[in-house]
């Protein structure tokens, strides 16, 4: 997913790519966001692809998972995303879909977190199994987790 979404960034300023290879593009990035568990990232990409040339047909085949997505942001159940940090910049990035989350099942060693916010950005040193609460207020929130290379955890988002 990496390197599809490095890929759609360096299209935005290259005027030469075809619109087709950019729509398409788009079309793939929100359907490994979907089956990775980045909710709030396939919704960003949904965004984007509302602005494409691409049929209301298309669309509108997005529009149950959409729903799907936007209706799990606010209701009672919690999912999990597995996740690892990568070797190169030792950090992982997601971007929260729900306001409540916490970090289980680590295997190696994550030293903090980091949260960035529309409103706020805080870090603090990473503790297993503490549950993290992030105020309404504070908009829409990424979250950046720092460690060893190669540790694998769970993101449990509530």
């Amino acid at each position: 997913m990496e390197a599809l979404t490095l890929a759609m960034r360096q299209m935005r300023y290259n005027n030469n790519v075809k619109q087709d290879v950019v729509e398409e593009s788009l079309l793939k990035l929100f359907v490994l966001q979907t089956e990775l568990k980045d909710f709030a990232g396939a919704l960003n990409t949904f965004e984007k692809i509302k602005g494409t040339d691409l049929s209301g047909e298309v669309i509108g085949m997005l529009e149950e998972s959409v729903a799907d997505m936007e209706a799990l942001r606010f209701d009672d159940q919690t999912y999990a995303v597995d996740a690892r940090i990568p070797q190169d910049p030792y950090s992982w990035f997601f971007h929260l879909h729900k306001s409540d989350f916490l970090i289980k099942n680590v295997a190696g060693e994550i030293a903090e977190l980091k949260l960035r916010c529309d409103r706020d950005y805080v870090f603090w040193r990473f503790q297993e199994n503490l549950a993290y609460s992030v105020s309404e207020d504070q908009g829409t929130c990424s979250m950046e987790v720092l460690g060893d290379p190669g540790t694998t955890f769970t993101l449990i988002q509530m």
